[in-house]
């Protein structure tokens, strides 16, 4: 569902698995510029806060998970 959305980034530098994005790669600057590709995607796609690992991701802000800690 959501891969029909980052289909043309999929495998490049970035993967999904089960309900998780993980987006790699070796270059510091470009890896924040592939960070925005994705969330401005799922922005378009709707989702404006996503939680990851022990983060709260939204469209403004990265805030801990306090559920998680």
């Amino acid at each position: 569902y959501i891969n029909s959305y980052l289909f043309d980034y999929f495998n490049i530098f970035y993967t999904i698995y089960l309900n998780n994005i993980l987006i790699y790669l070796d270059n510091e600057l470009k890896y924040k510029v592939y960070i925005k590709k994705v969330l401005d995607r799922l922005y378009k796609f709707s989702i404006k806060k996503t939680k990851y690992l022990s983060f709260i991701i939204s469209t403004n802000s990265i805030l801990v998970n306090l559920n998680k800690v």
